[in-house]
């Protein structure tokens, strides 16, 4: 018979490990002599994240805290301990002397449960070195421009779409026209498919686009464990990407490259690029890279991270300057004065080289102006 003072002794005697469990873990910092931000359990200091504060507001809490004080400072993910550096020598001599100390990503990838999460952002050491040399000749300025008539075709579609939608209604939510603009460039761009979400708001690569940015409680708890334990959550067969997400950007993936190489098909795209490592192990023209070819796993997750890192990123910086030039009309006439200009050269024609020389336009979209 198992008496109540028993199971009191069991449960308090739990509570009291795992309390002294987080207190060695979070002595990490304090034994090192390196000022730190007080944690707090279980999760450190992200207890706020994405549910009160955004990660950037709490760097930007930690710079102000520490600032001066020290050139770095430790704080905890969970209980994994994270530094922040904040001395511009020292930054600089870790991303340049010392970068062969400091290449790991510090992301949590799964490439046995989920291919798709094996991308250049959570990829380190040795296999991210590898991949990073086997595509870093795709990202030259030429073959940049190679995928600009193409980008220039979505850009029509979206003025005249744009411009339809404003006869109906004086006001339009923006920032939605821009990620269905974003969606439908990086999605020809990078997939070599015509998304169509200009058209239609529920396209596929959107309603994906969209939940894959979309964080709930559960894929907190999931990320934070990962990230913290990598190897355990890999034991553990974790993934971070929903499997949906996963299998529809690799089904679109592996359906492209199999149409293309039974019809012969070629595209100026980013997928045409990666086809080309992955069939000979270099691009036209480049010479034989040792690095070694790609597999079609290694081209669904740079394609997906192809998609991750203009989708958001684009629309939010557009949806931003646009703002702020409504706010500024003289910001906004001075860009469109340069844009008119510059196209007058080149007989209205937008061009790669009329896009360099809109230099003022450059400046308002980085915030320099």
């Amino acid at each position: 018979m198992i008496l109540w003072s028993d199971v009191v002794f069991l449960v308090g005697g739990f509570v009291i490990l795992v309390y002294f469990f987080f207190k060695r873990k979070y002595s990490y910092w304090a034994e090192l002599g390196v000022p730190y931000a007080k944690p707090s359990i279980p999760w450190g200091n992200i207890g706020q994240v994405g549910s009160k504060l955004h990660s950037t507001e709490l760097f930007q809490e930690f710079y102000k805290r520490f600032k001066g004080k020290a050139p770095f400072m430790g704080f905890y993910v969970t209980i994994a301990p994270q530094v922040l550096v904040m001395d511009l020598d020292l930054i600089q001599r870790i991303l340049i002397k010392d970068f062969h100390n400091f290449h790991d990503r510090a992301r949590y990838y799964n490439l046995e449960d989920d291919p798709i999460s094996g991308t250049l952002f959570n990829i380190d050491g040795e296999m991210w070195r590898t991949l990073r040399a086997k595509i870093s000749p795709t990202f030259t300025s030429g073959r940049m421009k190679m995928m600009l008539p193409t980008v220039i075709d979505v850009a029509q579609n979206f003025h005249k779409t744009l411009f339809e939608r404003i006869g109906d209604k004086a006001e339009i939510e923006i920032k939605d026209y821009l990620s269905r603009f974003s969606t439908d460039v990086i999605g020809s761009c990078a997939f070599g498919l015509d998304c169509n979400s200009l058209k239609d708001p529920n396209a596929k690569f959107r309603i994906y686009g969209d939940k894959n940015f979309t964080v709930n409680w559960w894929r907190n708890i999931k990320i934070s464990f990962a990230e913290s334990h990598k190897e355990l959550a890999r034991k553990l067969h974790i993934t971070t990407i929903d499997k949906d997400v996963s299998d529809f950007y690799r089904g679109v993936v592996f359906d492209t490259v199999k149409y293309r190489e039974e019809n012969k098909v070629q595209r100026n795209d980013f997928l045409n690029l990666l086809m080309q490592i992955k069939d000979r192990g270099n691009l036209d023209g480049d010479i034989i890279n040792n690095e070694g070819k790609l597999t079609l796993e290694e081209i669904a997750a740079l394609s997906f991270a192809f998609f991750l890192a203009g989708y958001e990123t684009s629309s939010t910086t557009m949806t931003f300057a646009l703002y702020e030039m409504a706010k500024n009309p003289e910001i906004q006439e001075k860009a469109r004065r340069n844009v008119v200009e510059t196209l007058a050269k080149y007989n209205g024609e937008i061009t790669y080289e009329a896009a360099m020389e809109m230099t003022y336009l450059d400046q308002v979209i980085n915030d320099k102006y």
